[in-house]
């Protein structure tokens, strides 16, 4: 009886480990992702997880989870807390954001400058999380600008229901959005 004692053991062991090692790709895939507590309170509405907000009128990104925003300047990107004079005062609430869920998005910008250029010159409104009644969004609706810099009109009037609702796909598990 011991020795099968002894024989049992490790191959529980090696089963338990083999079958840990086998479900744990698939425990990470199956996590949702959430950091609406990270998003700004200018950023649209119905996204759950955000890695950046690219800004087509002003060709710079916001990094969600980092706080910050990344543009290109003297032949490389830089990453500071809020934006050079030379952007002037951005609107953060007016300004059309799009959602892009890819690792350091900002490598694409060629892309992304070609893709969302019909953004760049306002006329499309989005739903921002400040206007949002939803519970979700509680925290965050009182969330100043960055800086504190002149954002734009305070006022708390929601965006018009007749322009677009957003970027549209699937908001709540992140992916690419346009």
């Amino acid at each position: 009886m011991t020795t099968s004692l002894q024989f049992t053991r490790p191959f529980l062991f090696a089963v338990t480990f083999l079958f840990t090692i086998w479900l744990a790709p698939l425990a990470v895939r199956a996590q949702v992702h959430i950091n609406i507590n990270v998003q700004p309170a200018w950023g649209p509405v119905e996204y759950d997880y955000v890695e950046y907000y690219y800004l087509p009128e002003y060709e710079v990104y916001y990094d969600v989870p980092q706080q910050r925003f990344v543009y290109f300047d003297g032949g490389r990107w830089l990453f500071v807390a809020s934006l050079p004079a030379r952007f002037g005062v951005i609107n953060y609430y007016s300004t059309y954001k799009v959602v892009i869920n890819e690792p350091r998005a900002y490598e694409r910008f060629h892309n992304h400058r070609v893709q969302y250029v019909k953004y760049k010159h306002g006329g499309h409104q989005q739903h921002i999380i400040r206007d949002s009644h939803s519970p979700k969004y509680k925290n965050r609706q009182q969330q100043i600008a960055p800086q504190g810099r002149v954002q734009g009109n305070t006022n708390r009037q929601p965006a018009s229901k007749s322009g677009s609702k957003g970027n549209g796909g699937n908001k709540s598990q992140g992916g690419k959005k346009h």
